[in-house]
């Protein structure tokens, strides 16, 4: 047969195959590939993942698919073979390389590689045989999975003497600039990520090369365009360094966010040199008052005063116990009119508002002026009574309908002789929706009860069992209701 090339498979399969099984090629489809004498073997992925071998010599082949061979899996596996023989494990030279382990040594790797860890890294194998390229097509494959990560990692990890800056920084390139091709590193189902390991392992391989001038420039352009934060655990690995050694952190310095910096700085009792980053850098305000707080806390409300970001100044107030000047300061967010501070501030400091009966005055009318229902109800219970009543007004407003139903107990207790009609009002709309709403309507019921007298509650429920006489389900709930 004639040496191996395209043409050569293109004459055996035939122009159909081979432009299915080159696109397979091309799509990364070829999962791994070995050869064991003229004989190559590998994985392919299609509607499954197939199992396919080929003869070099003169073309014969198998495969698990349903055609059995002659087919694209076989084209896509022997044009992996022709482009990329540097990636095809040589089983040969496994053989060879196990025959010199000991007894326990093999029982050691059958272990690790059932537990799923990568097998050739376990048996040694030496620089040429660390192949982050094939990394980089698992990647372009788009089928990465927590595990096929964490046995990245631990390659890395084990043979990161062995592979080259470049590699480093080329897969460290794919996976985080082109992460959203594979999901980056996101588990819908846990709602987690698990890009750790692997930045982790990356970040202690970089940490032991001689970065130049350059490789630190590439660095601080990856990380800068990191858009989901997955090169954290790289920047902690790179910083367990730069604890050992303060020439590699002046280094590397630059083009590390600032809070890593400072947090860094503050940890080794650098103090001053964290001020200067933080006059240096170009932070918003918010972070730069945060970061001054560990650093210069007389700073950090100087500069929050100047950028009116009182929260920042009332948490101060709150922690050292001068609550006369928090209070202060939340009547200046008030008067102010910011909006997003007050609304964070209701939120954060309910019980030091709640105390006071006339900062809980001032902070509900704000709130409601602005339409916030929900925060101005959880001062409920410390508010004069003419702001109940404002309180209410603003329930039975048209634009507030979809949330009535939320303050019914404040409607009893403001407006009973309309309860009865905006209950049934609510509950109406609930039985519409059907059965699986029923439950809803006998917690409506449950809340009014406590607020209504029993002939009243008990005419509502009369009145629902005629109307929907039908709906025995419904029936049966709201009858247990009765007092």
């Amino acid at each position: 047969m004639k040496a191996l090339d395209k043409n050569v498979i293109l004459d055996r399969f035939g122009h159909s195959t081979f432009d299915k099984g080159r696109e397979y090629y091309e799509e990364n489809r070829v999962l791994t590939a070995f050869i064991n004498g003229d004989v190559l073997k590998g994985k392919v992925l299609g509607t499954e993942v197939y199992h396919t071998s080929v003869s070099l010599s003169d073309l014969s082949n198998e495969c698990s698919c349903p055609l059995g061979g002659e087919c694209k899996h076989v084209v896509a596996l022997l044009l992996f073979y022709l482009n990329n023989k540097d990636e095809v494990t040589d089983l040969a030279e496994l053989k060879s390389k196990l025959t010199k382990k000991s007894k326990d040594d093999l029982i050691d790797i059958i272990i690790k590689a059932m537990e799923g860890e990568e097998i050739l890294p376990l048996i040694g194998q030496d620089e040429k045989d660390v192949k982050i390229g094939s990394f980089i097509k698992v990647f372009e494959r788009g089928n990465v999975d927590e595990k096929t990560v964490k046995n990245m990692a631990n390659t890395i990890k084990k043979s990161k003497n062995n592979i080259s800056k470049e590699d480093l920084f080329r897969l460290l390139e794919k996976i985080v600039l082109e992460c959203e091709h594979f999901g980056c590193f996101y588990d819908d189902y846990r709602d987690d990520y698990y890009d750790a390991p692997i930045f982790e392992a990356i970040g202690e391989a970089l940490a032991e090369k001689d970065l130049s001038h350059e490789d630190i420039e590439r660095l601080g352009k990856i990380i800068r365009e990191d858009q989901h934060q997955l090169t954290e655990p790289l920047i902690d690995a790179l910083l367990d360094r730069a604890k050992q050694d303060k020439e590699f952190f002046r280094s590397i310095k630059k083009i590390l966010p600032a809070g890593y910096i400072v947090y860094f700085l503050i940890e080794n009792k650098m103090y001053d040199e964290a001020k200067e980053i933080l006059k240096e850098r170009d932070l918003n305000p918010s972070m730069r008052i945060d970061l001054l707080k560990l650093v210069d806390p007389e700073e950090a409300l100087k500069v929050a005063e100047e950028n009116k970001k009182y929260t920042s100044i009332i948490q101060h107030y709150i922690e050292t116990k001068d609550y006369d000047k928090a209070k202060a300061y939340i009547r200046r967010a008030i008067d102010e009119n910011l909006k997003d501070q007050v609304q964070e501030i209701a939120l954060t400091y309910k019980n030091l508002i709640s105390q006071d009966r006339e900062l809980s005055n001032k902070i509900v009318k704000y709130l409601l002026k602005e339409g916030s229902l929900w925060s101005a109800y959880s001062f409920y219970g410390n508010i004069d009574e003419d702001l109940k009543d404002l309180f209410v007004e603003k329930v039975l407003e048209p634009s507030f309908g979809i949330y009535r139903q939320e303050f019914l107990d404040v409607i009893c207790e403001r407006k009973p002789e309309i309860l009865k009609d905006i209950l049934l009002e609510i509950v109406e709309v609930k039985i519409a929706a059907g059965a699986k709403a029923y439950d809803g309507v006998v917690q409506l019921l449950e809340k009014v009860k406590k607020c209504m007298n029993k002939e009243d509650f008990n005419k509502i429920l009369d009145q629902l069992e005629r109307e929907h006489y039908t709906k025995y389900k419904l029936i049966g709930k709201i009858s247990t209701l009765r007092q």
